[in-house]
């Protein structure tokens, strides 16, 4: 179980703090396991090395086709645990790249986006939305698209909408997010912008104003 959920982890927990050790343990109770029988088998390193060694494209694919091919298995508790992993790698991995921006920026059709400092980002971020939603599977696109289509989730694409929507969903004050835009490996960001798109977005918001761009939208997020 904690194999599978290694295949499809973010890359950069230390952004996303998405440690996973708390979904074995729902994993454990949906299997009617003792949590006293089974514990957490690996740590971080050795979770990267399972990753790089058997997460391949391939392998990711056969578990996602396996998980849904298993949706109706006549076996209720296998149905259930297929249903529960499915859900859990959805929107997952690489994709929270994209999420996060969905869900601080584009749902709440933040005025950011309709800014002409960072239209080309913008740029980025619709085509990226054009990518995903095309793909047959949008919520395992960062998992089942091909090695040619990853950039389309590079975080460099639109640096600073990211790391406005994450201080957003982190809720950081202004001397956490100046610390964390010198001491992450993004390019691009800048903590000047950070704070003027930030300011953009929280007047805006005060005052129920919302961007002017028509950005397209994935159904099921």
């Amino acid at each position: 179980m904690k194999v599978t959920l290694c295949f499809f982890k973010i890359d950069n927990i230390k952004l996303f703090n998405s440690d996973a050790d708390w979904r074995i343990k729902e994993l454990q109770a949906k299997i009617g396991c003792s949590t006293g029988y089974l514990r957490v088998p690996f740590d971080e390193k050795s979770e990267d090395a399972i990753r790089t060694m058997l997460g391949t494209h391939a392998l990711r694919t056969s578990v996602i086709n396996f998980l849904m091919n298993n949706f109706d298995n006549p076996d209720s508790q296998i149905s259930s645990l297929c249903h529960y992993l499915s859900y859990t790698i959805s929107w997952s991995g690489d994709m929270r790249v994209f999420t996060v921006m969905n869900k601080w920026l584009l749902k709440a059709k933040s005025p950011v986006l309709s800014g002409s400092r960072v239209k080309l980002e913008v740029d980025n971020l619709e085509e990226t939305i054009k990518a995903i939603a095309s793909h047959t599977y949008p919520q395992y696109f960062s998992h089942l698209c091909s090695a040619s289509e990853l950039f389309h989730l590079d975080v460099s694409r639109f640096p600073n909408l990211f790391y406005v929507a994450l201080v957003l969903e982190k809720g950081w004050d202004d001397a956490v997010t100046e610390y964390y835009c010198k001491h992450i490996n993004i390019a691009g960001v800048t903590y000047k912008t950070v704070c003027e798109l930030l300011k953009v977005h929280r007047k805006a918001m005060a005052n129920n104003r919302v961007s002017t761009r028509c950005m397209p939208t994935i159904p099921g997020i």
